[in-house]
């Protein structure tokens, strides 16, 4: 049976960093047992480990505690890096313009969309309640506001999906984006091509993990991340280490280092790490 090599972590300490959806968390919306217990230990050898989603802070911070972990992790794709344990910590946030959300409202309007979801520091917004919405996009404790971006937001942004009527129209989105904002760019989602995600070009999970990095004075070699959609893409190939887990997409299987042996729903991240820093006992 193989338990960790101690070892390893006498003289380095490395950067673990997990995705949540369809990478840490199973298909119940949970961590296992298993996985929870091997990073305890992992931190407890004096690794850091962090998360890095898609999601706004309120809908990562109760798996960071669960986790017990503190320092940084990061927030809607790498648009916003947050450490809520250190009060003097300088947060890494990449807005989207408010003049840029009226215009694209402006150019296609509410009615071609079936919702949104639209964050600010402080609020969620979206054209209507929506009940699938209600678990993945409205975590507890944060506002929430309905109606028409020209009547409900004034501030500039740090996430914004949309979710489309008519799947047809994610090419003339796209082009108009990517032709009249320089940096500017959509990502639709792999398992769910009706939504699309608008994005700065130099924003990623990357560039968050280089900032977390630098905090810790760790090179990329010693950098370990695991994935498993395209919104995982560059993170996985700046890695030192990285795995695309089972169940993830092709092209982050074909940019990893490895791919995890299980899916998220079979210990995919327990055995792949017990495969990295494992021995024989």
């Amino acid at each position: 049976m193989k338990k960790l090599n101690k070892e390893l972590f006498k003289n380095q300490r490395f950067l673990l960093v997990f995705d949540l959806d369809g990478t840490l968390l199973n298909s119940k919306e949970t961590i296992s047992p298993l996985t929870k217990s091997l990073l305890f230990e992992l931190k407890g050898l004096g690794n850091i480990i962090t998360i890095a989603s898609g999601r706004p802070e309120r809908a990562i911070k109760p798996y960071f505690d669960e986790l017990g972990l503190t320092g940084p992790f990061i927030c809607c794709n790498g648009a916003l890096v947050v450490n809520p344990d250190e009060k003097g910590f300088r947060p890494l946030k990449k807005m989207i313009k408010n003049e840029f959300v009226h215009r694209f409202f402006g150019k296609f309007p509410e009615h071609l969309f079936s919702n949104f979801m639209i964050e600010d520091e402080d609020t969620q917004y979206y054209l209507r309640y929506n009940e699938e919405y209600k678990f993945f996009f409205c975590p507890e404790g944060i506002k929430h506001a309905y109606g028409s971006v020209f009547e409900t937001i004034h501030n500039d942004v740090l996430s914004m999906v949309i979710e489309l009527k008519d799947l047809n129209m994610s090419h003339q989105i796209q082009d108009w984006i990517e032709s009249e904002y320089d940096g500017l760019s959509i990502r639709f989602w792999d398992d769910a091509p009706r939504f699309g995600e608008i994005f700065h070009y130099s924003v990623n999970k990357s560039t968050g993990i280089d900032y977390i990095s630098q905090q810790y004075h760790l090179d990329r070699q010693h950098v370990i991340c695991f994935g498993d959609a395209m919104n995982d893409i560059e993170m996985i190939k700046r890695a030192g280490i990285s795995f695309a887990m089972k169940n993830g997409a092709y092209g982050i299987k074909e940019a990893a280092s490895y791919v995890t042996p299980y899916t998220n729903d079979e210990e995919g991240i327990y055995y792949a790490l017990l495969d990295l820093f494992g021995k024989e006992e």
